[in-house]
């Protein structure tokens, strides 16, 4: 066991007396930190021209405000874990896939299954079965995941039309 023995240590084993005793304190700030939203609901929002059902709602979204941005930082870390995203296409099996880039970690390619990715400056599909080695090309088939998304539903349900194949 490294570290202080408390709660907040991932490696001090607490016994289990102790473990409820975290818990119900964990427990207890949670039902403060509701109870200090309702407040801020109740004294910072007109009462004056609202229905009963309407204060139930701004109390009720601010309790889940926290719910939200928790499930926010779920995904964003969720995100970064991945390296192959897919979109499906319709009338095929075969989804396009967004690949994470190993030289730019912040940048995608957008790719098929037959070891195309999509070039933005020729707009058609280019063969990386070699490699790409041309940098200028390569950085053409990158995109940030803003970029990307749009752009690959769009190949997927066939709405931008690829030029010669390369």
């Amino acid at each position: 066991m490294t570290g202080p023995a408390c709660g907040n240590n991932p490696h001090y084993r607490l016994s289990d007396g102790d473990r409820q005793a975290v818990d119900s304190f964990r427990a207890y700030l949670t039902a403060r930190a509701a109870l200090q939203r309702i407040r801020t609901v109740l004294e910072t929002e007109h009462v004056a021209g609202r229905t009963a059902l309407e204060y139930r709602g701004l109390i009720t979204a601010a309790l889940m405000a926290d719910e939200t941005a928790a499930i926010e930082t779920q995904a964003d870390e969720l995100l970064a874990l991945a390296t192959v995203l897919e979109i499906p296409r319709p009338g095929t099996a075969l989804p396009l896939q967004l690949r994470r880039s190993y030289g730019h970690a912040d940048r995608w390619a957008i790719c098929d299954r037959e070891g195309r990715r999509w070039d933005r400056n020729l707009s058609c599909w280019v063969y990386e079965a070699e490699g790409i080695r041309d940098e200028a090309l390569r950085d053409a088939t990158r995109y940030t995941l803003a970029e990307a998304v749009p752009l690959a539903r769009e190949l997927a349900v066939g709405a931008r039309q690829d030029g010669a194949e390369q």
